[in-house]
């Protein structure tokens, strides 16, 4: 992608700020022509999906158009549909999975499944941000979800 094109940046988010901050500054000084992040509920307990609204409002700045959406914490093809609604609304998304490991599997998904309709107009790629685990994250295992869900090449 030309580095003089901008893209949609869209972000399932999580609870950790420095996260989305991290991937907006770290861009090279890219500049997106919107910011949608992703609000995943229900909450891994109750209450944080306005705890991943507090922690990442500060990074969406009067300069981008930002928008907050509400999408399926559990349901990776609810977010796959969602999306797909957001690719036919932008030429050039960029998609950063951010939040819960449902969401991480719709975007590989759509990736996978979108690939070959990459042009120079109309593209869709992905960024990771790597992060390291803090110490007061989760431990154990909690409930387990299965899924069949199927790519189309």
């Amino acid at each position: 992608m030309n580095l003089d094109e901008k893209a949609a940046i869209v972000a399932p988010l999580g609870f950790e700020p420095m996260r989305l901050g991290q991937l907006l500054n770290s861009d090279d000084g890219r500049e997106y022509s919107s910011i949608t992040g992703l609000i995943a509920i229900p909450a891994y307990k109750v209450g944080w999906e306005n705890r991943s609204i507090k922690s990442n409002l500060r990074h969406f700045k009067k300069t981008h158009q930002c928008s907050l959406s509400l999408c399926s914490s559990l349901n990776p093809y609810a977010l796959y549909q969602k999306i797909d609604e957001l690719w036919d609304a932008y030429e050039k998304i960029i998609l950063a999975p951010l939040g819960t490991k449902p969401s991480t599997i719709a975007i590989s998904l759509f990736l996978i499944n979108n690939f070959k309709k990459n042009t120079r107009k109309k593209n869709i790629s992905a960024v990771y941000d790597f992060p390291v685990k803090s110490i007061d994250r989760s431990l154990g295992i909690g409930k387990i979800h299965l899924y069949s869900m199927y790519s189309t090449i």
